[in-house]
């Protein structure tokens, strides 16, 4: 058995440490991620810090004074297919995908969003449900689920192969129709109609700590 616990937007409840879109709380001595392709920023996506990060880290060696941001970038209509990894990947391009996962010392103030960036996403209060148990295979692979379900901790229900990601751990996945709910009505979906995956190495340092991807039907 493995435990989890749904995000949700609405009937959970709602908790500070968990932000969903809006401004980062990024120290000002940090740079704003940006795509190294495009040169473009990159867009917040959510930020974990306190006890959500803690519960999210499931027995990780994260100090308390940190947090941990997480940014991707976008496309014209939303969803850059940049992001996703497929069937069959060996992991090798995860690493590669225009994301950034950092963790950093915990700041009360917000950041101003760049200039020129100009996809923000709606700020949401993120609540857990209580905690559910799921019942895994010996390969790792659930036996039931709510299937694509946004969720922190437990094992990832990945929409193609599964995707080995090297010396870390996973940690939550974000369903798109959470995405759907905040975005500017001129984007489509920024996860593609997919579900986000968010891991973290097995020794984080500050800095980038993590990878963050999609996968998509």
């Amino acid at each position: 058995m493995s435990r989890t616990r749904e995000i949700g937007i609405f009937g959970f409840t709602m908790d500070d440490d968990f932000q969903l879109g809006g401004r980062p709380r990024l120290p000002p001595d940090i740079e704003w991620p940006f795509d190294p392709e495009t040169q473009k920023p990159f867009a917040f996506l959510f930020g974990l810090r306190g006890e959500v990060l803690a519960l999210a880290a499931n027995g990780l060696d994260i100090p308390p004074e940190c947090e941990l941001s997480v940014f991707a970038s976008v496309g014209p209509d939303g969803f850059d297919h940049r992001l996703a990894v497929g069937d069959r990947n060996d992991g090798s391009l995860v690493p590669s995908v225009p994301s950034t996962v950092l963790l950093h010392r915990r700041t009360s103030d917000s950041r101003d969003l760049p200039a020129d960036f100009s996809f923000p996403i709606r700020p949401a209060r993120v609540g857990l449900g209580p905690e559910v148990e799921e019942e895994v295979l010996g390969t790792g692979e659930l036996v039931r689920s709510a299937s694509g379900m946004p969720k922190v901790g437990g094992v990832p229900s990945w929409l193609q192969d599964p995707v080995p990601v090297e010396d870390s751990v996973f940690i939550l996945q974000l369903s798109s129709r959470i995405i759907e709910m905040l975005g500017p009505p001129q984007f489509s979906d920024v996860l593609g109609g997919g579900i986000g995956y968010l891991f973290l190495h097995r020794k984080p340092q500050l800095g980038r700590a993590g990878h963050f991807f999609v996968q998509f039907t």
